[in-house]
């Protein structure tokens, strides 16, 4: 154990500071319990990995990218044809499945952050 005073002059006025030297028994401080559980990687689950490879992948943006391309159509033959076209079972089932999709997203957007 080394000791580290901050006034020369009087050893017995100033800052101590004990270092431990070898560590903690020999365990590595950066790959501790308590290391993991502040990171929270020990109880990461396996979904929860594929989630943030898949949102942090640079491919991601195209999935927004052809949701919101999905939506712009609709709108535009919403505008083009009037409401008539919302009768369409074709519409129906692609609004249906964007919203589904948008919905899927949000959830797995929510689960990623941890709520």
């Amino acid at each position: 154990m080394s000791t580290f005073r901050t006034n020369i002059q009087d050893p017995t006025d100033g800052l101590q500071i004990d270092i431990i030297r070898g560590g903690l028994g020999g365990a590595d401080p950066l790959n501790s319990t308590h290391t993991n559980e502040l990171l929270n990687v020990g109880g990461t689950g396996e979904f929860d990995r594929l989630l943030q490879q898949i949102y942090y992948s640079p491919k991601c943006q195209y999935f927004y990218i052809g949701l919101l391309a999905m939506g712009c159509l609709l709108i535009v033959a919403t505008i083009i044809n009037g409401f008539k076209i919302a009768e369409s079972p074709l519409f129906i089932c692609v609004e249906l499945l964007l919203n589904i999709t948008i919905s899927v997203d949000f959830g797995c957007r929510v689960r990623m952050i941890g709520f």
